[in-house]
């Protein structure tokens, strides 16, 4: 599913990979470069088209890959467990903090910080 981020402006591009947006033109009209830059993904013969960022991002990986922007880290799966079993407890804690187990919980299985 894409998201706002997918899409992006001519200045967006520029942004995004160090660019000039007079280069990014040249780019998109084949006045720079192989001439095979990815046509626009949306509102194609508008003032201001769209390209998809995937697209994009894979033609310069390809063509001109010291443009792109590095990928930011991403957390690990057991990072992300974690975050999950914590968000779950916190939802159980607010859902029923009264409950009379709670200690029992806590003394069977502590946090360690």
């Amino acid at each position: 599913m894409a998201t706002e981020d997918d899409w992006l402006t001519v200045p967006e591009i520029a942004q995004r990979t160090g660019r000039s947006l007079q280069s990014v033109h040249q780019l998109i009209n084949g006045e720079r470069g192989l001439g095979d830059f990815p046509a626009p993904a949306s509102r194609r013969g508008r003032r201001s088209p769209l390209w998809s960022w995937e697209q994009v991002r894979t033609w310069f990986a390809r063509h001109e890959p010291a443009s792109l922007p590095a990928d930011p880290p991403r957390p690990s799966v057991d990072f992300l467990a974690v975050v999950n079993d914590r968000l779950d407890l916190r939802e159980r804690l607010r859902r029923s903090p009264d409950e009379p187990w709670w200690s029992e919980v806590d003394m069977t299985l502590p946090l360690v910080s």
